[in-house]
């Protein structure tokens, strides 16, 4: 163990970023807030966490034991801010835009690698990408944990960290599994070549 946190690449060159790409961050963060919504969908969740909070469990109604969500970590995340008696609606804003900008910030420095440099900025201009943002909804989350996964996965040594990340994408969203599989079973593809 070289005693360095697993997620230390996310790090490494955040403080040698180009001028125009820090430009590109705060223009995200700027268009994400101006633009900011809450998709109703997201109410959904909001709910299951606030009954999680109050000892209910993670249902709906209490005594109606169903599974009503499809982001199970998500919710759970929410539960944090219910317990607390924080507005769940403006942590969620505010989670949806960290994970956001952390997606843009791992893009950022694997795309460097590749000599793709606009790719920050095409996503950060993607009009759907600024609006789930904000949207109350796990969609950023869910883009995070798929683009550092992926990223370490193919151009790093981190392979377990890159294993849990997307384990955690498949707690996320059920399509997860999906992207765990052809993720793992391109990488083996690739790595026995």
């Amino acid at each position: 163990m070289n005693g360095k946190s697993p997620l230390s690449f996310l790090t490494l060159s955040i403080y040698r970023l180009p001028l125009w790409l820090w430009m590109v961050f705060i223009l995200f963060v700027q268009q994400a807030y101006s633009k900011r919504w809450v998709c109703d969908d997201a109410f959904i969740s909001f709910r299951y966490a606030y009954h999680a909070a109050i000892g209910n469990g993670l249902v709906f109604n209490p005594g109606e034991y169903v599974e009503g969500y499809t982001n199970f970590l998500w919710t759970l995340l929410l539960v944090i801010p219910e317990y607390l008696q924080i507005s769940t609606l403006q942590v969620a804003c505010l989670l949806g835009i960290v994970c956001a900008f952390a997606s843009l910030v791992t893009l950022a420095q694997f795309s460097h690698k590749q000599n793709l440099y606009f790719a920050p900025l095409a996503l950060a201009c993607h009009s759907h990408f600024l609006l789930f943002a904000t949207s109350g909804l796990e969609t950023s989350l869910f883009t995070c944990l798929l683009f550092g996964g992926a990223c370490l996965l193919f151009h790093s040594a981190k392979k377990r960290t890159a294993l849990f990340l997307l384990a955690l994408a498949c707690l996320t969203r059920p399509e997860g599994f999906l992207y765990f599989y052809l993720y793992s079973l391109s990488h083996f593809f690739l790595s026995s070549e």
